[in-house]
């Protein structure tokens, strides 16, 4: 997971957003996969190839137990951030679904398709493409970062 940058533009914060939805999705499902084999197997059966280290590990009366709970406790975190920014982009999708050139977000930025392809596929030129693809970002835009709502949960401690 990464932070955006604040020097691009919020357009492409938000072109990154929605690139990024499908493998912030995913993320959500490998994350809740991994609780349930920790809490399964435990940490020492759950990978003996990996070593965890925690901001508790320096204290030698840390028990496997307590590793584990950080560990879960770590994951569970991630999942609720993920999971907000998730909730975040799928209101700006939301806003944007019923529009004729809805298709362009999936084709642009999840089949990455060119923009060339997908004017090809809409039987139309590509300066229309980029014109609706630019309104339909903008649009998704408003709604994410609409009264800071990324910067909050951005802000917040993963």
């Amino acid at each position: 997971m990464g932070v955006v940058d604040c020097t691009i533009s919020m357009f492409k914060k938000t072109e990154w957003l929605i690139r990024y939805y499908p493998s912030y999705k995913a993320l959500i499902q490998e994350k809740k996969a991994k609780i349930e084999l920790l809490q399964k197997y435990g940490l020492q059966e759950f990978s003996k190839s990996i070593v965890i280290l925690s901001a508790s590990s320096n204290n030698p009366n840390v028990g496997l137990e307590e590793l584990l709970e950080e560990e879960i406790e770590k994951n569970i975190k991630q999942i609720a951030w993920l999971t907000k920014v998730v909730e975040l982009i799928d209101m700006g999708l939301f806003e944007v679904r019923s529009d004729p050139y809805y298709g362009i977000i999936e084709l642009k930025y999840w089949r990455r398709w060119s923009m060339e392809q997908i004017a090809e596929h809409y039987n139309t030129a590509t300066t229309t493409i980029y014109r609706n693809r630019d309104r339909l970002v903008h649009k998704i835009k408003n709604v994410v970062f609409a009264g800071d709502r990324l910067k909050t949960i951005m802000e917040v401690d993963k």
